[in-house]
């Protein structure tokens, strides 16, 4: 569950300009409103006046994981936080929440029930250790959940690309950790380390290709299959010496041996991690449970590769 918050409006300056106030005020290097653009570098009329019950979303590149949620309404201001946020989510909110309490004055409200009278008040009740308890009661869900329902995959939207946090991952980062399995359920120091290795790999997966360690990688290209067996599949296109970043899909497309034709990767063979098996860690990176970056490999390597694979594709 988000933690939302409620503010007087009060007479707001135009979005664009309310988010360039307070991008001068903090001296922070962005602030990004993706709603403000109707096309890429074009401007539209969210950004020029607030629109009614509509959802913004707001978010610092590189340190929010999950993005901020504003909503106006004819009287109030509501900023919600997400679970699974960062650091630099918390930070955002409530400077938000700052901003919009020089326009409209009064106290904010939580959807928690806890109030703060001014600016002054709101960093005292809502702090740092608040939001740690926020996240952690998250988190210690979404694990719960996790052990007793096997195979299943929660889908959380981030500011750039979905996020996906399964038992494979969890297990990866009890690993990376030297958990036992579990033992972030059990909280304390366990729990803490968790979450700080679990924000970092939702940091990582939001902003892979703006990583300097992989200049030049692009987003896969995504094919909707029509061939016979696979009609309506959607399927990640891995070409032969580009490094591509590879979502959660239904199969990986490979290069036939002839022009037009693709090998695919079904789902069983993905789910079963063949490629991370086959693979050394400097040709492919795990990201979340289910994405991952797979390097540019030179055609001879691509076709010892799939050359691997080989009983598990199928042609189209």
């Amino acid at each position: 569950m988000s933690s939302t918050f409620s503010v007087q409006c009060g007479s707001l300056p135009p979005p664009l300009l309310f988010l360039q106030d307070l991008e001068a005020r903090l001296g922070w290097a962005a602030i990004s409103c993706p709603d403000f653009f109707e096309v890429e570098g074009q401007l539209g009329n969210r950004s020029r006046s607030w629109h009614q019950d509509y959802l913004y979303h707001f978010y610092r590149p590189f340190v929010s994981s999950r993005g901020i949620e504003v909503k106006l309404d004819l009287e109030e201001c509501h900023v919600s936080i997400l679970p699974f946020s960062s650091m630099g989510d918390y930070e955002l909110a409530f400077e938000l929440l700052r901003e919009f309490l020089q326009y409209g004055g009064g106290s904010v409200r939580s959807s928690d029930g806890l109030t703060a009278a001014n600016g002054s008040e709101l960093k005292e009740i809502f702090s740092r250790s608040w939001f740690d308890g926020f996240c952690y009661e998250a988190l210690k869900e979404a694990l719960a959940m996790l052990g007793d329902r096997p195979g299943t995959v929660l889908t959380l939207s981030g500011p750039v690309r979905k996020f996906y946090l399964g038992s494979r991952l969890v297990a990866r980062l009890e690993q990376s950790l030297s958990l036992a399995p579990g033992a972030a359920l059990m909280g304390g120091r366990e729990l803490r380390d968790f979450a700080r290795a679990l924000e970092e790999t939702m940091l990582d997966t939001q902003y892979a290709l703006q990583n300097e360690a992989f200049a030049g990688y692009c987003e896969s290209t995504i094919y909707q299959l029509r061939s016979q067996g696979a009609s309506g599949l959607r399927a990640a296109y891995c070409p032969a010496e580009q490094g591509v970043l590879v979502p959660l899909v239904d199969c990986l497309a490979f290069d036939g041996e002839k022009r037009g034709k693709l090998y695919l990767l079904p789902k069983d063979a993905i789910g079963a991690m063949l490629l991370p098996l086959l693979l050394p860690s400097n040709e492919i990176h795990l990201l979340d449970e289910g994405q991952f970056l797979l390097a540019p490999l030179k055609d001879a390597r691509y076709r010892q590769v799939l050359e691997a694979l080989a009983p598990a594709l199928h042609l189209t």
